[in-house]
């Protein structure tokens, strides 16, 4: 298996996720990928941390390349061509280019890459270094933990890894391919 898209989930959210569960299962139809892309829920009723789940996703990992997909993120079309295409050119992560709503409003540009060590923005774009949105090899960052919580825990995790710098090379997607929604009161 070259990817596992890890996903964890919450049981009361099933009926909220199945249309991007099938964006997802038709898009690796359409490329040809059943036998090279995976897609692995973890759901329960709420019992764990985010935190928590996402250590329990990466422990079971067996791919080359991970990473983790919001239950809640809607799926771009261009998604699995692109993750495949970045992983085609054998590199130790992907870079990431969206868009991220709060709320649903203000759309604001995103961009995750090795070219930036610390959570910021320019131009109105933020810019931050790789974190669990971001195709990487697992073999690089399967020790890292993120922390057993449920709000935060994937900076924790980007930052870990930021620092330890296991990740030297990184292959380019010129254009945009995930969509953020961070939502305040979940």
């Amino acid at each position: 298996m070259k990817l596992q898209i890890l996903i964890p989930t919450l049981q009361a959210r099933k009926e909220i996720f199945k249309p991007n569960f099938h964006a997802l299962q038709t898009q690796i139809a359409a490329c040809r990928l059943k036998d090279q892309i995976s897609l692995v829920l973890h759901p329960d009723a709420g019992e764990k941390s985010i935190g928590q789940k996402r250590n329990e996703l990466m422990a079971a990992a067996t791919a080359e390349y991970v990473c983790f997909l919001d239950d809640d993120d809607p799926i771009m079309s261009n998604y699995i061509p692109s993750i495949w295409s970045g992983i085609q050119q054998g590199k130790d992560c992907v870079e990431l280019k969206g868009i991220m709503t709060t709320n649903g409003l203000h759309p604001v540009p995103f961009h995750h890459s090795i070219k930036f060590n610390a959570y910021t923005d320019r131009n109105g774009v933020y810019l931050r270094p790789p974190n669990h949105l971001n195709p990487i090899r697992r073999e690089l960052i399967k020790e890292f933990e993120f922390p057993s919580i449920s709000l935060g825990e994937d900076t924790d995790w980007a930052m870990q890894i930021c620092r330890a710098g296991v990740i030297k090379s990184e292959a380019e997607v010129p254009h945009t391919y995930y969509f953020y929604q961070w939502i305040t009161n979940k």
